[in-house]
């Protein structure tokens, strides 16, 4: 059991060994900018929408955002949230929504882009086929957003009527407020896997692409951890960019997000080169 525990810490160290860092920080650069374009007619829509909660939810929905953007960031999330509430607009929410989608469609097509390099794969789908992917991924991206809102901002109110309903006792009810936490680490599990899946051109199953989700998941976690606890106790951005802090704190979060979701497509990459050479040998 140690002797292939030693074998299986080889083989991962050999594989983050072998990525090309430099083609990678280009790529997730590249994903970064786009990212940054979204992220705010993103924060418009998102804001615009809270906008017709509650006031008493709002601070709820701060709550949420602070436990995945770096505390530091929160001040202009929070100033933006504010604004929107104060200014209901219904075709501010609209423009904003189309603005979200074009923008971040444009990220997804530049990991469509970075997928193919990876796997030694030229586009041959046609520009409207690849745009549709691109706004089908960029959709179910936002669904998958606003579904963990909605369960970590109304989760508790949801279990209350559902066990309440199903005459369960407060254990199930205590249970819930695990599992809905839970939910939202397996969603982002899956859209990771379907976008590793369908987006590239080529043809990949659910087993393959599942160890760079599954990297990229927990990956995105621990690096919002260590980023945000990094903002709170070490850097000292306000004597280097002033009143710009929270935006570079929030523009570095997206760049560093990048990273992770590159280095998961990379990681299924080499997987599967290899696993292709493995097979070749095998054959001849």
């Amino acid at each position: 059991m140690e002797r292939l525990s030693m074998i299986d810490r080889k083989k991962i160290n050999h594989l983050f060994a072998k990525l090309n860092y430099s083609r990678l920080s280009s790529k997730a650069a590249e994903v970064a900018f786009f990212l940054t374009m979204s992220i705010f007619p993103f924060l418009m829509f998102t804001v615009s929408t809270v906008a017709y909660v509650p006031v008493l939810q709002i601070t709820k929905y701060v709550d949420m955002i602070e436990q995945v953007v770096p505390v530091k960031a929160i001040g202009f999330v929070d100033l933006v949230i504010k604004s929107a509430v104060e200014k209901r607009n219904t075709h501010y929410m609209i423009v904003s929504f189309c603005l979200t989608m074009w923008t971040f469609s444009r990220a997804v097509k530049a990991l469509i882009k970075g997928m193919n390099a990876a796997f030694y794969s030229p586009e041959t789908r046609s520009f409207l086929k690849v745009m549709m992917i691109s706004m089908i991924f960029t959709l179910m991206l936002l669904v998958l957003i606003f579904t963990s809102m909605i369960l970590l901002v109304y989760g508790e109110k949801i279990g209350v009527v559902i066990f309440s309903y199903l005459g369960f006792d407060k254990v199930f009810f205590n249970l819930w407020n695990i599992t809905r936490y839970a939910v939202g680490t397996v969603a982002t599990i899956i859209v990771f896997t379907l976008l590793y899946k369908y987006t590239p051109n080529i043809n990949l199953s659910a087993k393959r692409v599942a160890p760079g989700a599954i990297f990229a998941t927990f990956g995105w976690f621990l690096m919002s951890y260590l980023y945000s606890y990094y903002t709170n106790n070490f850097s000292n951005y306000s004597a280097i960019y002033g009143s710009f802090r929270e935006i570079i704190v929030l523009l570095t979060w997206l760049y560093f997000s990048s990273w992770v979701i590159v280095i998961g497509y990379e990681i299924n990459a080499r997987l599967y080169r290899r696993r292709k050479r493995r097979l070749e040998i095998q054959s001849e």
